[in-house]
């Protein structure tokens, strides 16, 4: 039917990163399956999943209420819906709803009858990292790349490594989580998983600084630039990030930072924890701990 192909055609719009390119089969798949809540349950999950990559929070939260009152007895939507909300919470480094989500995200996952694979697995460990569980996030991140690996999902592999290079790095094993940044970029490359390859230069960039090597700091962020400056595609978050690694970089080499210009970008998203860990820099002359991003 004409919904279930739409429905594909915004699935892998969302995947490539051509975010624009999504909205019009999402309105096709609600216009035409209005008999057919399980199809409209895809499309709002799509949608939610697509205003998490927007960093549209008011609508995500707006549709994570319309999925929790239509859907309460469908523990798969309701895992996918929770998952979303999860890193949603995470951007915003809200610690205690953060908390409180992880707690309801690992009860959905006992009861989906095969767990939640790879994607639960990952999700879990960058969300632990938020809540200072690193040796959490570090079994769930590697058991994640253990799963992927099972699966032979190379999609799932490559989005495993950036879990593992992200805990790793929190962990102050720097060096490790290089190469699996590295693998995560090479897949992310090969196979146009846009979001996951400029997340791992995202990292990369902080590896770098967090080792003190500011000359691959700078070129790993030319290449994150790039891609968020690239036409056509949006990454308010991942713009945001350029700029925050950037000034962290130039603070810490004693250059002029203009904070508002840093800071603005995540206010208009309504994030705000970006202003205490500079502060922290600022008055250490180092970085305080791993960079939060």
């Amino acid at each position: 039917m004409i919904s279930d192909h739409a429905l594909s055609a915004a699935r892998l719009n969302l995947e490539l990163g051509r975010y624009s390119d999504a909205f019009e089969p999402l309105r096709v798949v609600e216009r035409r399956a209005r008999t057919r809540p399980d199809v409209l349950l895809e499309a709002h999950l799509l949608r939610m999943r697509l205003a998490l990559r927007l960093n549209e929070y008011v609508l995500l939260w707006e549709l994570s209420d319309k999925i929790a009152e239509e859907a309460p007895n469908n523990v798969g939507a309701q895992f996918e819906r929770e998952r979303i909300l999860n890193t949603a919470l995470r951007d915003h480094g809200d610690t205690e709803r953060l908390s409180a989500s992880i707690n309801r995200l690992l009860s959905l996952e006992k009861q989906l009858p095969k767990g939640g694979g790879s994607a639960f697995h990952r999700a879990l460990s960058r969300s632990l990292l938020k809540v200072g569980d690193i040796e959490g996030a570090l079994d769930s991140s590697k058991k994640g790349l253990e799963l992927a690996n099972e699966e032979e999902d190379i999609r799932a592999i490559g989005n495993a490594s950036l879990a593992l290079a992200e805990a790793l790095r929190y962990a102050q094993e720097e060096r490790q989580s290089v190469e699996h940044y590295l693998t995560g970029i090479e897949i992310g490359r090969d196979i146009g998983n846009r979001d996951s390859e400029l997340w791992c230069w995202l990292g990369l960039a902080c590896a770098h600084l967090q080792i003190g090597e500011r000359d691959k700091v700078e070129s790993a962020l030319d290449v994150a630039r790039d891609l968020t400056t690239d036409p056509g595609f949006k990454h308010p978050l991942e713009t945001a990030h350029v700029g925050l690694i950037q000034a962290l970089a130039s603070m810490l080499s004693k250059s002029p930072v203009n904070l508002q210009d840093v800071l603005q970008p995540y206010a208009d998203l309504g994030i705000g924890w970006p202003e205490q860990f500079l502060s922290e820099t600022q008055g250490k002359g180092e970085l305080p701990r791993a960079i939060p991003i």
